[in-house]
């Protein structure tokens, strides 16, 4: 499951609506929720403690699955740049 389903599942199974996470943080859109949940972008660093009391969920847990998400969207990044495959010794981590 993508970090993004993942988040939209947790916002769902909390009763909350995009339009209600964002009224929590003082936003004036939901753009940035909906960005998370289309796997677009991350949330902020800052703001994972507080969204997984939101949504319920185990903070460390959470913070495992966006820095898992992210080594995993780096790592397509640059294979993608050596034409799909890596040469033989190269490592992304």
């Amino acid at each position: 499951m993508t970090l993004g389903k993942y988040l939209k599942e947790a916002r769902k199974k909390s009763g909350m609506t995009q339009r209600r996470v964002a009224d929590h943080f003082g936003w004036a859109t939901s753009q940035y929720v909906s960005n998370w949940e289309r796997d677009k972008t991350y949330p902020a660093l800052y703001l994972l403690p507080d969204l997984a009391a939101l949504y319920h969920l185990d903070y460390t847990d959470l913070a495992n699955r966006v820095a898992a998400d992210a080594l995993k969207r780096r790592e397509s990044f640059i294979v993608k740049g050596f034409g799909g495959e890596l040469p033989k010794g190269v490592s992304v981590l």
